[in-house]
């Protein structure tokens, strides 16, 4: 992946050297963001687990958008992992976008809300960066189609586990030097926001503004629903319109939510069978199976130990109860208990096949 981090930054420096003039960047105190408790929670190292979200990508009405133009958001999330440093890039462009609506084509207007594009993963220290990019992709046979696969590589990097990001990486960073390195993808705004666990402040969760338009006072946005953004003036608070723009955030949270695409998923699925078989010798490879995966939780770079912890606790409950209910099975009709029985032969059969 160093060629690929070196590649990307390279990528990084020319895109954000592109637009003019600079676009309006802020970061939203905490005390404009509702509901309360939205933006300034400390994400802690080893604890806590990191989400950027798109929250909002905005058009303005004008002849360029959906008529000549597609819009592309790029997405690159810096961040400590392993033995080192890795970027995630993402790209959400119209088909993401064409998704979220019913229609084939797209109003200007409000296009796209809370789409992930990183995490979540473990916060292991030091510093974080997060770049967001907004473009404008003329439409053309190549470019687009070029866009639909950044966009469908970009997804499976998003959804899978960190590994899938060596096997992918490349083709990514590939694309992307491809598409923006031609003349119809225009830059529109970036910014590159970065915030250190290190210092003084820390790590904390946060809103971040993006806005291609004349300057306009910062502190008149605001966060409503943790996903909107609002302008106040003297008649109110009103969506902001008439101009290009994106909102996202850094989420922090303390449970992953999700394992199924991570390494030691299988061996939850072989517990959770070794202990329907319902007799002494099943319930004593569901809990070497337990014990293998607790032993791949422990040193995965995908996982806070503290969930790995969690997760062994709500496995062993849940191998018990099905356990329980298994053994129970000896209290059904016989012609019940031939059908358990004859289950049981299968999955001790098959067991055995794979020990052997």
């Amino acid at each position: 992946m160093s060629d690929a981090l070196r590649r990307l930054a390279e990528l990084l420096n020319t895109a954000l050297a592109r637009y003019v003039p600079p676009p309006l960047v802020a970061e939203l105190p905490a005390t404009d963001c509702e509901p309360a408790g939205v933006a300034g929670a400390a994400i802690i190292r080893d604890q806590s687990y990191f989400t950027a979200t798109i929250h909002e990508v905005a058009l303005s009405a004008n002849q360029f958008w959906w008529t000549q133009f597609d819009p592309m958001v790029l997405t690159i999330t810096e961040f400590i992992h392993g033995d080192g440093v890795i970027a995630v890039p993402g790209v959400v462009g119209p088909e993401t976008i064409r998704k979220l609506h019913s229609s084939a084509t797209v109003p200007p207007g409000i296009v796209l809300r809370n789409t992930p594009v990183s995490g979540p993963s473990p916060y292991r220290g030091g510093a974080f960066a997060l770049t967001v990019m907004l473009y404008r992709v003329k439409v053309g046979d190549f470019a687009q189609r070029l866009l639909r696969v950044m966009e469908g590589l970009s997804t499976a990097i998003g959804r899978e586990d960190i590994s899938t990001l060596v096997r992918l990486g490349g083709a990514v960073v590939d694309g992307l030097e491809t598409l923006i390195g031609l003349g119809d993808t225009v830059p529109i705004a970036g910014q590159r926001a970065v915030q250190d666990g290190d210092t003084f402040r820390g790590f904390r969760s946060a809103y971040y503004a993006l806005i291609a338009a004349p300057p306009m006072q910062p502190g008149s946005l605001r966060v409503v629903n943790g996903e909107q953004l609002h302008v106040v003036d003297g008649a109110g608070r009103a969506p902001l319109t008439g101009v290009d723009y994106v909102l996202y955030s850094i989420q922090g949270r303390s449970r992953r939510g999700e394992f199924a695409t991570l390494p030691f998923s299988p061996l939850l699925k072989e517990a959770k069978a070794a202990a329907a078989i319902g007799d002494e010798e099943g319930w004593k490879r569901a809990r070497a199976s337990l014990l293998a995966c607790y032993q791949q939780m422990v040193s995965s770079d995908d996982l806070t130990g503290a969930d790995a912890d969690a997760v062994f606790d709500e496995t062993r409950a849940d191998l018990k109860r099905i356990y329980d209910h298994a053994t129970q099975a000896r209290m059904l009709s016989p012609q019940e208990q031939r059908i358990i029985d004859n289950v049981r032969e299968r999955l001790n059969r098959a067991t055995a096949a794979l020990d052997s």
